[in-house]
């Protein structure tokens, strides 16, 4: 993990706890800056952050405001550049529980409370592999089954074939999905997006739209790569129904 990174989340952590003092037991990094992959200033730093008991109305609305102040100051740190989610100990446990947390995107607009958990099965994979636990504490974390897999592969499916139909969903997100489910089924590990998406431009369809397609960082890089590939959604499309063979069970 690089420097800039451990300091960006001490940073967070040391507000984390003034913010929902003991309520607030750890967070757990993955994603690029746990997989050698992520660059300071471009793409987004993933969390998830563990409570003790659900949020409430009132630490939701005071996590929004900390989350706020990150990306108007962008201070030195990458604080601005944090994307998670918050749950109670209870969900990391048990994936299906019922709780109260909240989601931070990358956009404004996407922030909002949550009532189910909203990590798919490959980034718990992360949780429990290579994701590190600021606070080092030893939390259980759901530990997911095939079925796990196999549902989460065929519920992806029909996500993003439906995404496709819109024209306003960035198609490499659905590439970038494809290509690491390949990438786990063939290794049985989680590789990086850009990891992911060169071996399976290589192994499966040989388009360089998809060897870009792990390149994407930033919104700037997607509009490049979109005037440059007018087809993409197509060739999207395309890399999605291979999923019925990479995988043998979406549908």
């Amino acid at each position: 993990m690089l420097d800039i990174v451990r300091k960006t989340f001490a940073a967070f952590d040391n507000d984390l706890s003034h913010v929902l003092g003991e309520n607030y037991l750890d967070i757990v990094v993955y994603g690029s800056s746990t997989l050698d992959a992520f660059e300071s200033h471009r793409g987004d730093l993933d969390f998830v952050v563990i409570t003790r008991n659900d949020l409430s109305d009132t630490e939701i609305d005071s996590l929004f405001r900390l989350h706020d102040g990150y990306r108007e100051k962008k201070g030195n740190y990458l604080e601005y550049q944090l994307e998670g989610t918050y749950y109670p100990e209870k969900a990391m446990r048990d994936i299906r529980a019922d709780f109260v947390g909240c989601y931070i995107g990358s956009g404004r607009k996407g922030w909002r409370r949550i009532t189910q958990f909203s990590n798919n099965v490959f980034d718990v994979l992360q949780f429990r592999t290579n994701g590190e636990f600021i606070r080092k504490t030893e939390i259980e974390v759901y530990r997911p089954m095939q079925r796990d897999i196999e549902d989460s592969i065929r519920t992806g499916y029909r996500e993003y074939k439906r995404y496709l139909d819109d024209e306003d969903f960035p198609p490499h997100v659905a590439i970038q999905y494809v290509a690491r489910v390949a990438f786990y089924i063939n290794h049985g590990r989680i590789g990086s997006k850009q990891e992911a998406c060169e071996e399976y431009a290589k192994k499966y369809l040989n388009d360089p739209y998809i060897l870009r397609s792990g390149m994407i960082k930033m919104q700037d890089d997607y509009r490049e790569i979109e005037r440059e590939y007018p087809n993409n959604r197509e060739i999207a499309k395309k890399v999605l129904e291979q999923l019925k063979d990479i995988g043998e069970i979406a549908g």
